[in-house]
């Protein structure tokens, strides 16, 4: 022994990487109950640009077009967003929860605009009285979890690349 102290060798603890499609799960069970609220949301915006002085079948086909429009840009944009971020030093919970309750909508009223009929969801004829939104918010689900898949697909892709580019810079 020479009586000379050595500093301890580093313990790194394995971190998990993020599971969006864990996270998500948590939101499919609220958002299973939450098919109502989102509706509601959908009506007010309605509302809203009617009070504005548009006519009220074609405030729900704006707002329904513009959802849908949103349903396939807010993917686009979230795996963008989430290519430049240091998943280290930001919570991604939060912003992947914010997401889910933005497509949760968008899903929804990108579905109405399709598979609904404004003139008949306002003036209420043929029956019709806007559960089918409460359904389309239901089908909107199992979207979300194949969202959070690819997500989970293109995060290991950059976080493969990064230990690539991390282990070339280190030789």
């Amino acid at each position: 022994m020479d009586g000379e102290l050595k500093p301890l060798p580093k313990i790194g603890r394995r971190v998990k990487p993020f599971s969006f499609v864990g996270k998500t799960g948590y939101f499919l069970i609220a958002g299973f109950f939450s098919g109502g609220f989102s509706a509601i949301i959908l009506l007010g915006l309605q509302t809203l640009m009617t009070k504005l002085g548009i006519e009220c079948s074609l405030a729900f086909k704006i707002v329904f077009a513009f959802c849908a429009i949103a349903t396939l840009t807010a993917p686009y944009l979230f795996i963008k967003y989430f290519a430049k971020v240091d998943f280290t030093k930001v919570d991604m919970t939060m912003r992947l929860v914010f997401f889910n309750i933005a497509e949760y909508i968008f899903i929804q009223g990108g579905l109405a605009l399709f598979y609904s009929n404004a003139n008949t969801l306002y003036y209420a004829t043929d029956g019709q009285n806007g559960m089918e939104l409460i359904f389309f918010s239901w089908l909107a689900l199992p979207i979300l979890i194949l969202l959070s898949g690819l997500f989970d697909v293109q995060h290991k892709k950059h976080l493969q690349q990064r230990t690539e580019f991390t282990q070339e810079l280190q030789q």
